[in-house]
């Protein structure tokens, strides 16, 4: 167990600013990609689904599964160009905390942040670098193994609800989850089911709090998410995808 006098932000051990680092990287690959497949962030943003969830006043979760050839792509999709360019429209907004992860870059087997456990450290760390004023003199890290491997996900979904929930009552924070499918593995399979219920219990949570709002993707099918999430998700199918110089049309 760490030292509780060490703050919350180091027990984590999230290198700072790999989320600005993240989004760069998708940012730079997404050039490789054609007008056609950046012509989706256009197709998603008039969707009247998003428009529902963009513009309502109480929280809310929506998923979009892309029917895309993975072959076409590395661990960088059109649809992380979507989830990308929505972190740059989001961040600067007003009473508008943004936090996201991109599951794609993480999956190396040396990498820290890797699974389900690594994603909320992420998002978790950002959401106390953009409000380092949070009170966490209430919360228990008790539970916290100096292996993080060894700590419970339950500890970090625990914590998250708690920090998230003290977050002020007008504000809106935007949880952006690109191609969570990375992490549809056997040995995450728990892990994987724990942080989708966190995810349902922030968007349906009645007490008062901040609205949270979560966009999450994936660019094919997905089975797990296809059962977890409770409506049908925004879908984006291919009549054929490749990168520039070749011609293609989305439906």
């Amino acid at each position: 167990m760490p030292d509780e006098s060490i703050p919350l932000l180091e027990i984590l051990d999230i290198n700072r600013g790999q989320e600005v680092v993240d989004l760069s990287m998708i940012l730079r690959q997404s050039a490789e990609f054609d007008t056609a497949s950046k012509s989706l962030l256009a197709t998603i943003l008039a969707n009247p689904r998003f428009q529902r969830w963009i513009t309502a006043g109480s929280a809310d979760l929506i998923y979009v599964e892309g029917h895309l050839d993975s072959t076409n792509f590395g661990r960088t999709s059109p649809v992380s160009y979507i989830c990308a360019n929505l972190v740059l429209l989001f961040r600067d907004q007003p009473d508008t905390m943004t936090l996201h992860f991109f599951c794609g870059q993480h999956v190396a087997s040396n990498d820290g942040l890797r699974g389900p456990k690594g994603l909320l450290r992420s998002i978790l760390a950002q959401f106390l670098e953009t409000w380092p004023e949070v009170p966490l003199d209430n919360i228990d890290l008790s539970d916290f193994q100096d292996n993080h491997e060894l700590t419970p996900i339950d500890v970090f979904c625990r914590i998250f609800d708690q920090v998230v929930i003290q977050a002020p009552i007008h504000a809106t924070i935007c949880c952006i989850i690109d191609d969570l499918s990375q992490f549809e593995k056997s040995h995450w399979t728990e892990d994987y089911s724990t942080l989708l219920h966190l995810l349902d219990h922030l968007v349906n949570f009645e007490g008062s709090g901040p609205k949270v709002k979560v966009f999450v993707t994936s660019p094919t099918r997905s089975r797990w998410l296809r059962e977890a999430v409770q409506e049908e998700p925004i879908e984006l199918t291919e009549r054929g995808w490749s990168k520039r110089g070749e011609r293609q049309q989305w439906l």
